[in-house]
């Protein structure tokens, strides 16, 4: 993937791709068909959403896109960013710059020798309270087993802006990675703390997650009809996508990894998020 290939998928997904919608379903086909460009099978996993909080029978579909590249274990890395975008956004840096991200680990580890199995979510409906992540955990809940880790992908590629990376693991899984980025040279500021993304729903449901974020400067245009295009620079993305590259082979193909965990301190924070979602 390069800048030509990022910008052309900027381009072609600039329109608003909220939960439930004809261009959510759009976007969700285009992935696949991105995919499909690399010769690989994603699969579409389709749910069914209220339109409308007040009227249960008033039902659209949302999509999930996943994609297996296998490795040698059972173990699984579960790489995840959403697609979705709020009603009245094109949703390029919050979140097509994550899923664009999926699509370069996709290309990466195609033909790759793997020590552990990677699996991509493109997650829908992430916007209206996580539902395609939660989807997915609730569907595919005996394979969360093997999940060892969650690699959660929301908000990257700003031009200017510092690179974060959330462990919502536990302390000894903190240091650990610190000490990752300290002899990788990866100027990295690592937080011990959780997102309002994705990555919750796996913690929920006792699978650690980490995530990645470029947060920029100013926010102020996330959620409006400001976040087009020009929000993310194709050049930070891929330089963002090489660093999340490097970072998901260490996990995968490193000989012996520790016990990731999740601290009550974690645990106790998602729950109070997941209080305010309502099915």
């Amino acid at each position: 993937m390069n800048i030509n290939d990022v910008n052309r998928i900027l381009s072609d997904t600039a329109y608003t791709r909220y939960g439930g919608s004809d261009g959510e379903k759009r976007c969700a086909l285009y992935i696949k068909g991105e995919c499909q460009k690399l010769g690989l099978s994603a699969a579409i996993e389709s749910f069914e959403i209220k339109r409308s909080p007040k009227d249960a029978s008033d039902t659209s579909l949302s999509h999930n896109v996943i994609l297996n590249i296998k490795g040698e274990s059972e173990e699984t890395v579960i790489a995840s960013a959403h697609y979705d975008s709020v009603a009245a956004s094109h949703g390029a840096y919050d979140n097509m710059s994550g899923a664009i991200i999926l699509l370069y680990l996709a290309e990466r580890f195609k033909k790759a020798k793997l020590k552990r199995s990677l699996r991509l979510l493109w997650c829908g409906s992430e916007e209206r309270g996580l539902i395609g992540s939660r989807k997915y955990c609730e569907i595919h809940e005996k394979e969360l087993r093997s999940a060892i880790l969650n690699i959660n992908l929301d908000m990257l590629g700003s031009a200017y802006g510092k690179f974060v990376f959330f462990s919502c693991t536990d302390e000894a899984s903190k240091k650990y990675f610190e000490e990752y980025f300290k002899e990788t040279r990866i100027p990295c500021k690592v937080k011990y703390d959780i997102r309002s993304s994705d990555s919750n729903s796996f913690i929920f449901n006792d699978v650690p997650a980490v995530s990645f974020a470029r947060y920029a400067r100013d926010l102020s245009f996330v959620h409006t009809e400001n976040d087009t295009r020009d929000k993310v620079s194709p050049a930070r993305l891929i330089g963002d996508a090489r660093i999340i590259g490097s970072f998901t082979e260490f996990i995968l193909n490193i000989d012996t990894l520790p016990s990731f965990g999740i601290s009550e301190e974690i645990a106790m924070k998602v729950d109070e998020k997941f209080l305010r979602y309502k099915s």
